[in-house]
């Protein structure tokens, strides 16, 4: 009888032992830098977690000297990397922004830069006042959570909403039990597109079309760097539907911007970049005269407080709310395509004048020009 209890918890010992080391590597393999090159394989639409590794990746490997432009949609419509780096040919610009107005999206941005281990010459917070408000960070659909568990993301997702907190919680504690569960949703997406694309080539029927093997809305394809093709800014029920949304989601509401929560938070993400980066450069992005008008000045004395804070301890702040005309706005927020090229090159000379220590001249030939 005692032997037989004997081999039994012998047993159960070596398959603990074997999980445990299966846990182990599992958990080292999937935490490690290297899992952000993964997610150069392919980039899928409505993933912005993922398209912030993919261009984190490209840090890793990158040669010479990184500047890192990170921010929402703002930022990711605004930047053309190639023009930026014709015009600073010393640095290598990379395009992190990705979706979300709302001031917690910032600190899951910052997650993955430090999970990255990537320490850019530069890195370039692309922001603005009307985004100190809490807003759906989004993390399981937007694919953050692939890269948190327990122990790192327990206070990111205190930040998400109620309504999406269930969702991302679940993920969390799965990547936690077993973590080769962080790579899964990436390659789900790789294997089903290879089944499509080898069944549309090789089929001898008429070949189904993506939707058939995905799961969502636009869950497969490929996404690029630019999502907005618009030529002109947005008007009629397009602008008043974007009105709504507005309306809907609070965002005129003055109550709900600048709380003590959105400062420390924010705070807290500048705080962090300054100690890996030589150079942070906090831009205060484009606005149209409708969002420096009705929307900007809800929050504007206070991030113009915390702003100068940050310039005073060595950050580089530019002002271009009102740089870009309302002709050359696709909305809010956005820049049109036809007004990327000339800002991409006007804020890669500003970044290569402060590393260069020359900000004093970017602003002499900005005064030039203006006169």
């Amino acid at each position: 009888m005692f032997a037989s209890i004997r081999q039994s918890f012998h047993a159960t010992f070596q398959v603990m032992a074997l999980c445990a080391i299966l846990w182990g590597i599992g958990y080292g393999i999937t935490t490690s830098h290297f899992t952000f090159q993964y997610y150069r394989l392919w980039r899928f639409p409505n993933s912005e977690g993922h398209h912030l590794a993919e261009t984190l990746a490209r840090a890793q490997t990158t040669r010479g000297d990184i500047c890192l432009l990170i921010g929402p949609s703002t930022v990711r419509e605004a930047f053309d990397e190639e023009i930026m780096q014709q015009t600073a040919p010393d640095l290598r610009f990379l395009n992190g922004g990705t979706t979300g107005g709302g001031i917690y999206v910032f600190e899951a941005m910052n997650h993955l830069i430090h999970q990255s281990g990537v320490n850019p010459k530069c890195i370039v917070v692309g922001l603005n006042a009307r985004m100190l408000i809490a807003r759906d960070i989004r993390l399981h659909s937007a694919g953050y959570t692939d890269f948190l568990d327990l122990f790192n993301g327990s206070q990111i997702l205190s930040k998400e909403s109620i309504a999406l907190q269930d969702e991302a919680r679940q993920q969390i504690v799965s990547n936690t039990i077993w973590p080769y569960r962080r790579l899964a949703r990436h390659t789900s997406r790789l294997i089903r597109t290879a089944i499509f694309v080898a069944q549309e080539k090789l089929s001898w029927n008429e070949s189904l079309p993506v939707t058939a093997f995905s799961y969502g809305h636009r869950e497969l394809g490929r996404s690029s760097m630019h999502l907005h093709n618009d030529t002109e800014p947005i008007s009629g029920e397009a602008w008043d539907r974007l009105m709504r949304i507005y309306k809907e989601k609070g965002f005129f509401d003055p109550a709900r911007y600048a709380h003590a929560e959105h400062l420390d938070s924010l705070r807290g993400v500048l705080d962090d970049l300054f100690e890996i980066t030589q150079h942070l450069i906090i831009i205060q992005m484009p606005e149209n005269s409708f969002g420096r008008e009705h929307l900007a000045p809800l929050a504007s004395d206070a991030m113009e407080i915390l702003l100068a804070d940050y310039q005073e301890r060595g950050a580089h702040i530019l002002d271009l709310t009102s740089e870009v005309p309302d002709s050359g706005m696709r909305d809010v927020g956005h820049i049109l395509a036809s007004s990327r090229p000339d800002f991409s090159r006007k804020v890669a000379q500003f970044i290569s004048d402060c590393i260069n220590g020359n900000e004093g001249a970017w602003h002499e030939r900005t005064a030039s020009y203006s006169d």
